[in-house]
């Protein structure tokens, strides 16, 4: 687990959605920054004179280089976004990590269910390409994605592409107040992995958002007999 701070140079930024940014960062220091998809890094932003520690999850997958993007979303009246959502790109950002046990297991040859709400599919999307880009055995990928509004759903391009290309993954974005035109799924996640895996074939979860969330869908797969090792997740409030 690293622990020294290293440097890194935000070189771009591109907006994702209402509120939401998607900050790619160059790390200075020679050499491959290393990284497990589904951790997370944080940076030490000077936004006053006290240490303002702020925690992101990474969203790209590892590779070969000393590259790595953040999707943040805004909070209100928080110093912290605050400072990334302004006029920042160039400046240079000190960060520690990755750390985190939010991790792919050795064996992911089963179905693989993700679930996240919310910036929690940066881990998500991280572990997803990671899996592709590796060549990693699975049978079937489902990615159930809960927003409040269309306009809120975070790679939305990218996931629908991806499903489009490949039959074994699956892209289920699910609305909590989607509009009359909306023909996908309407409510919360829940829902949708509940009626997805009621038959209680072997599969694994991945999970990430709001503590609330998470806690209900641990106790959800768990009634329907998913033991805790199959449960993997990561929560924030």
């Amino acid at each position: 687990m690293a622990r020294e701070w290293r440097t890194a140079v935000l070189t771009h930024v591109e907006d994702s959605t209402p509120g939401n940014k998607r900050f790619f960062f160059t790390v200075k220091e020679e050499g491959t920054f290393e990284f497990k998809a589904g951790q997370f890094v944080t940076f030490d932003l000077p936004i006053d004179d006290k240490v303002r520690l702020r925690s992101y999850s990474i969203a790209s997958a590892p590779a070969d280089g000393n590259e790595f993007e953040l999707i943040v979303v805004r909070v209100p009246d928080g110093k912290g976004t605050g400072y990334l959502f302004s006029d920042v790109k160039g400046s240079e950002f000190r960060f520690i990590g990755p750390y985190g046990k939010f991790l792919l297991p050795e064996n992911t040859d089963s179905d693989l269910c993700f679930i996240g709400t919310g910036t929690g599919v940066a881990p998500l999307r991280s572990m997803i390409h990671q899996i592709m880009k590796a060549g990693l055995p699975y049978q079937s990928i489902t990615l159930v994605f809960g927003c409040r509004t269309e306009q809120d759903i975070l790679y939305n391009d990218e996931f629908t592409a991806l499903a489009r290309e490949n039959p074994r993954f699956r892209f289920i974005p699910t609305l909590s107040r989607a509009g009359d035109h909306w023909q996908g799924e309407r409510g919360y996640v829940h829902d949708v992995y509940l009626k997805a895996f009621a038959d209680g074939r072997p599969a694994q979860f991945f999970i990430c958002g709001l503590n609330k969330m998470v806690s209900q869908c641990r106790e959800n797969l768990a009634g329907l007999g998913y033991e805790k090792p199959v449960i993997h997740f990561e929560k924030y409030d």
